[in-house]
């Protein structure tokens, strides 16, 4: 099921990671990841990390290269993303355990 976005409109999916099982909007349109290690960080949906470089059909020319779909978090790609970050930690009422 795909949201829209509060600050852009773009289509987000919301998934659960599996390094700490937070939810996590990453794009709904899925992109090539070519994955080399030390490269720009990609999720599935399956909420699994990739890392990689993001390639559009340039592998055609290399049918063997071992490309995987995967999604851009949309942290990275939303233009008024910085709005939502750097948000003050929650906290609890005084005398709330």
């Amino acid at each position: 099921m795909t949201n829209r976005c509060r600050g852009c409109g773009a289509e987000v999916i919301w998934i659960r990671t599996t390094a700490n099982r937070r939810k996590m909007p990453i794009d709904a349109e899925p992109v090539w990841v070519l994955p080399v290690s030390g490269g720009d960080t990609f999720l599935r949906k399956d909420g699994s990390i990739v890392f990689g470089r993001k390639i559009g059909d340039a592998w055609d020319d290399d049918p063997d290269a071992n490309v995987i779909e995967a999604h851009e978090s949309h942290f990275a790609t939303c233009p008024v993303g910085g709005q939502f970050r750097n948000r003050a930690p929650r906290t609890r009422a005084p005398g709330y355990r």
